[in-house]
């Protein structure tokens, strides 16, 4: 059995409309874990056969996810779709994943998707050459299939991160525990990452996210985080890294510089200041 669980923040309700519709007939029970919505009788109104967790407070993207997971725990689900709620996938995502449910330690099953901000296809860093699927590193929450029973091996989502690099925590765990994070080369759904926009930087092309202050504060902080948890790895370094280059981006091109830089270092601090305990796996 499959579970699909969806993540609601003040959702915009056609669009999640949207993607139960396309994702209802694939799977055999929606689970929406809802962060004390404004909206929350219009969501209910949707469809009947969808049960819906209210939580009284926004307790975070990691904290709803821990709480999907749980529910497919105890509901014996073999894998369990996460989605934002503007995600929308396509008809044939559970089918194209289904052909490797057993793969060799298949922890995770995730694939190619469109990104609706700026029109671009993305798919694997790791799959240069057309190969029918890769081992990724990396991968984001929306449309990932996650199998239960190695899911249940790690720690689960980390609900102390709150938001942001949530999704890659679990990729790591995962790893460690010897299960993989297949990318299969199919596109399966269409996402917005942030308020993608496009800027011309001496004849090339530079992409910015423009996410909101507060998420610059939990990217900077929850990089810091990861490096500490996981050690310091190819990959914990790649995401520190890469969180970096993300400040000229905002000082060249984003909107509200001087409220992102200050969540900015902000989150650095408290990354810094934050103590891991050693040993937690």
């Amino acid at each position: 059995m499959i579970l699909a669980g969806i993540v609601c923040f003040n959702p915009d309700i056609l669009g999640l409309k949207k993607n139960i519709d396309a994702i209802s007939p694939q799977v055999d029970k929606i689970l929406i874990v809802d962060n004390n919505s404004i909206n929350i009788d219009s969501i209910k109104k949707i469809s009947d056969s969808i049960e819906i967790i209210e939580l009284k407070e926004n307790k975070g993207i990691a904290y709803a996810l821990r709480t999907i997971a749980n529910f497919a725990e105890k509901g014996q689900y073999e894998w369990f779709l996460t989605l934002d709620q503007d995600t929308v996938v396509f008809e044939d995502i559970i089918y194209n994943y289904s052909k490797y449910f057993n793969k060799d330690h298949a922890g995770i099953l995730t694939c190619n998707y469109l990104n609706r901000g700026d029109n671009k296809l993305i798919t694997s860093d790791w799959n240069k050459n057309d190969a029918s699927y890769s081992i990724a590193k990396f991968c984001i929450t929306s449309a990932s299939l996650i199998n239960t029973n190695c899911y249940k091996e790690t720690p689960g989502f980390d609900s102390k991160m709150f938001i942001d690099l949530v999704d890659y925590d679990l990729n790591f765990s995962m790893s460690k525990k010897g299960y993989y994070t297949y990318w299969i080369n199919f596109l399966g759904f269409s996402h917005e990452v942030g308020n993608s926009n496009v800027h011309s930087f001496f004849g090339k092309k530079v992409s910015t996210l423009n996410h909101k202050p507060f998420r610059r504060y939990y990217l900077a902080r929850n990089a810091i985080y990861l490096l500490k948890k996981h050690g310091m790895t190819k990959e914990t370094i790649r995401l520190f890294l890469g969180n970096q280059k993300i400040l000229m981006k905002i000082i060249l091109f984003e909107d509200n510089k001087k409220e992102s830089l200050k969540e900015f270092f902000r989150g650095e601090k408290d990354g810094l200041l934050w103590h891991v305990q050693k040993n937690q796996y």
